[in-house]
Formats: C-alpha cells, structure tokens, sequence
C-alpha cells in the first residue's frame, strides 16, 4: 500500500537577510489531524490565539512546547535548504521570487526521491506551501507541473511521486506554522542570536540536537537536516557543517519509516 506523506513549506530571509531558506515538515497525511489538534492543544493551554510563528513576540510556552514534542515525535521530519542572498542569481536572471522557487523545487525533489527510497515505501507525496503573495491559482498550477517534472528527472519510477501542489494560508495549516518557526529560529542565529524570548526558543531547538548554539549546518539527516549545498559556495564566515547528537531517541523516525536499527539515522 502506497504511504502519502504531506509536505508543508515556509521560507525565511526574503527581505534584507543575509541568508534565504525553505523549511519543510513532513508528516504522514494519516497524523496531519493529530499535529493539528496537538498545536491548537499548546496554543490554547498558552491563551495564545496567534499562529505560531517565529516572528510573534510575547509568551514563547507554546511554540517551546511545540519544538519539544517535534523532536519527540517520530513521525515528524523537518528539511531545509539555504543559500546566501547574494548568490541568488545564479540560479535566474528573472527575479528573486523566481529563485526561491526554484531552490523549493530543488529541495522537494531531492527530499522526495530519498524518502521514496527509505524502507516501508512505495510513497507519494503533498506539498502545501505558504501563501506569500496572493491566490494566484493559475501560477499554482504551473509550480505543480513544473515540481512533478523536477520529481521525475530526479526518480528512477514511473510512477508520479508528487500527486498535489497547494499554495494555502498558514493560519489553517499548523505545519507551515511548525516549519516557520524552525526555520525561522536557524536563519535568526545565523545572523545574529536573538534576545529575550526568542533566544530561548533557539536554545529550545539547539538543546534537542546536541549543540550549544543554531550556527551551524547539518549533514543529511532524517529527523533534522539544514543543508547548504556547496554548488553556491560556502565561505569561511558561512555557518560550518556540525555533527548532530540528538537527544530524544523516542522520536527517531526510523521507528516510522522502517528503517532497520543498525541503519545511520541520515537518509
């Protein structure tokens, strides 16, 4: 029986950053019910009526909260890519907004070919992406297409890996909430720690990896996994590549995945 996984998308650094980067949380479509009702469970036990977003201010228990239980939970992954915004035009010579696009479809296709490989496949995959500038279902349309052709030239299947493409208001969707705030915590420590609230957040997110602080990079790892590919050039004031020593076995999603326990926890 073939495995749907959904694929929620956020970006971060599009506007006067040093860095841009998508993040992503994949989760079985059969439990996007379950990290819904679980999220609205933090925020209402917080009285916070917001999204969880990393840009609000104010009372971080529940987006702490939520990072906590994301690590404990193994059937929850989250993938990233980032590249300095100044070698964007490597990528185009159309405009920005172009490039992040491309460097999504450059990340889902990846990561969606390597998932479909891991053990317990075959999968097939939804995304549902933030809706930054608009309904626009035409350019919808095309992102889909234009995504399903990066998938195939990336798999060795006929089959089709990616069978729906949605851009969606984060407010409705609670794992665009959880990828802004990941993502959102990693560009922030690159490019200077944060204070107050937000800075424990990142401390929140460092402590579950092992690590004493968010400048760094990640080799490829299942659960957790910053890459900045070396295509764009990685520079010695780039963050470096950092071994990961997770701390909460409970939700290695190998346990999901079915992948063997002697397996590397990197895809």
């Amino acid at each position: 029986m073939t495995q749907r996984i959904t694929v929620f998308c956020d970006e971060t650094g599009a506007h006067d950053c040093r860095y841009f980067g998508w993040g992503s949380i994949w989760c079985p479509s059969e439990s996007v019910d379950e990290l819904n009702q679980t999220l609205d469970y933090f925020c209402s036990k917080s009285n916070q009526k917001n999204e969880l977003k990393w840009s609000h201010t104010g009372d971080g228990g529940a987006r702490n909260e939520a990072i906590r239980w994301f690590f404990e939970t193994p059937w929850l992954c989250f993938q990233s890519m980032w590249v300095r915004r100044s070698t964007l035009g490597q990528l185009t010579r159309k405009n920005s907004t172009f490039a992040y696009r491309k460097l999504l479809y450059a990340m889902l296709g990846a990561r969606m070919h390597q998932f479909d490989q891991l053990p317990g496949g075959p999968r097939e995959f939804e995304v549902r992406a933030d809706q930054v500038d608009g309904r626009n279902p035409a350019r919808t349309r095309k992102e889909f297409h234009l995504l399903q052709g990066v998938c195939a030239a990336q798999s060795k299947s006929e089959r089709q890996l990616l069978i729906d493409f949605q851009r969606v208001d984060s407010r409705q969707h609670r794992g665009i909430q959880l990828a802004d705030l990941l993502v959102g915590a990693i560009r922030s420590s690159w490019e200077g720690m944060p204070t107050g609230t937000k800075r424990a957040i990142c401390t929140t997110i460092s402590n579950h990896l092992g690590w004493q602080d968010l400048r760094a990079t990640t080799d490829n790892n299942l659960k957790f996994h910053i890459w900045m590919p070396r295509d764009f050039g990685i520079k010695s004031r780039d963050p470096q590549l950092r071994a990961l020593a997770l701390t909460d076995r409970h939700g290695d999603p190998r346990r999901v995945f079915g992948a063997p326990s002697d397996e590397t926890i990197g895809l």
